[in-house]
């Protein structure tokens, strides 16, 4: 087994320790509160409580805000799907794609039904984090652009993986573990813009969990799911990395988390539309202009740049979270990012006809900055005026990537704003004690 990438890869995950990946601790207790800012924000949404209707597998693992609880397998269907519904929670540029919204559904659906202590809870999800990570970098760019999303294809194998660690599986059994999730590896980018987006993710960290009962049961797979002309990247990947490297070399020396670190949200839309949001501002920060005096707008990005924002017309708020026109004509109008905006309703009237003056374009002429993110990535907004003048601004970095991150005050502003002062004040105080617990009891008690 310690041949193949899939031997070499368990070989190194299975003798991590806690303690190596305690230095992730503060950034995953960030990504832990975000996460459940955005599934309080989406507690109530109608989508959210029919997914919750036809939850009714009794057991102990807790439904998010919900104040019920269920099986390990559907609650961690159910928080992947709340906690993803709005697209309000974090992305990775490594992945591209969304950690927390798999991984942290799958590890307390695991810690319901097994005592585990919150250091090693932390752990597993800096575990899975870095595996999730590694798979972005070995897959490949075509394997998005060709329409899998990456949150599900990726995040089932980084879940099952990180749910087999924090359970302290054998290697044997980690194998198959992620031979089970390899092979139901599924989501399609098709789906952004309906209540399907978010349910991939919910159905992957599912899976995720199914796949660590059934290794912990016994059931094999095969010994080498990532290797070969018929293995994972084979079928998944484009070829164009050499994976084994990537993936099983220089654990625990440098972790993606510390280096590339995870995008936080401010609004509920694709993290592919911040840099649209952030040039549209900075045009109306130095502008004076009406929607009247508008002639037309443009939106630049590279080639493949905007592969998320599949919506270039979209009819609906849900629709708008994908679309970088939307975004855009919502900043022209000087209008805030309201959580309304983005809903399952038809979209204004005002907001459609600036929309049906926008064109998007791609220019692979336009030199990439070198600290751009995600890397090679750029947006530039040129807002053309009746009278002839020209307005343009260019993004690189927007507010929330990791190179200009929300400030403390900000991420606690957003779990204040979704929870509630009683129970974010609850969050704050446990999740930032979570190293120090015996049980991950307290915390479960409170979601």
């Amino acid at each position: 087994m310690e041949q193949t990438i899939t031997g070499r890869l368990i070989q190194q995950i299975e003798k991590l320790s806690a303690a190596q990946l305690q230095p992730l601790f503060p950034k995953i207790k960030e990504a832990f509160l975000d996460f459940l800012a955005a599934s309080y924000a989406a507690r109530q949404e109608l989508a959210v409580q029919k997914v919750q209707a036809v939850l009714d597998t009794p057991g102990n693992a807790p439904l998010i805000g919900q104040k019920e609880s269920c099986s390990a397998e559907k609650s961690a269907l159910f928080n992947g799907y709340q906690g993803h519904y709005l697209d309000y929670d974090d992305t990775s540029g490594t992945v591209r794609g969304h950690v927390s919204a798999v991984l942290l559904p799958v590890l307390l659906a695991l810690t319901s039904e097994k005592n585990v202590s919150g250091k090693r809870f932390l752990a597993a999800y800096g575990v899975g984090e870095e595996i999730m990570a590694r798979l972005g970098k070995c897959i490949g760019r075509t394997h998005y652009e060709k329409g899998f999303h990456n949150t599900a294809t990726l995040g089932i194998l980084a879940g099952a993986l990180a749910g087999a660690w924090l359970w302290q599986l054998e290697p044997r059994q980690m194998t198959s573990a992620l031979g089970l999730a390899a092979t139901q590896s599924s989501g399609m980018r098709l789906q952004f813009g309906t209540e399907t987006k978010p349910l991939q993710v919910g159905l992957a960290a599912e899976k995720a969990v199914e796949a660590v009962h059934l290794s912990a049961a016994g059931i094999q797979s095969h010994p080498a799911i990532l290797d070969g002309p018929l293995g994972y990247f084979s079928l998944y990947g484009d070829g164009s990395q050499n994976v084994s490297p990537i993936l099983c070399q220089e654990w625990g020396k440098n972790w993606d988390l510390l280096e590339n670190g995870l995008w936080l949200k401010q609004e509920t839309f694709c993290s592919g539309a911040m840099h649209t949001r952030d040039a549209v501002e900075q045009i109306r920060a130095k502008n004076d202009f009406s929607a009247e005096t508008i002639e037309g707008v443009e939106i630049i990005f590279p080639p493949g740049g905007d592969a998320a924002l599949v919506q270039r017309t979209p009819k609906t708020g849900e629709e708008g979270r994908f679309s970088a026109e939307y975004v855009a004509a919502i900043g022209l109008l000087g209008e805030p990012y309201t959580h309304e905006l983005f809903a399952s309703k038809p979209i204004p009237v005002r907001f459609r006809k600036l929309i049906q003056r926008t064109v998007r374009s791609h220019d692979g002429s336009v030199k990439p900055h070198p600290e751009a993110q995600p890397k090679g990535r750029f947006t530039i907004v040129k807002v053309h005026l009746k009278d002839g003048n020209c307005m343009e601004s260019r993004v690189d970095v927007p507010k929330g990537a990791p190179g200009n991150p929300l400030t403390e005050e900000e991420q606690q502003r957003k779990l204040l704003m979704c929870c509630g002062e009683r129970t974010a004040a609850g969050f704050l105080e446990t999740v930032g004690n979570l190293e120090n617990l015996d049980s991950m009891e307290p915390l479960l008690q409170l979601l």
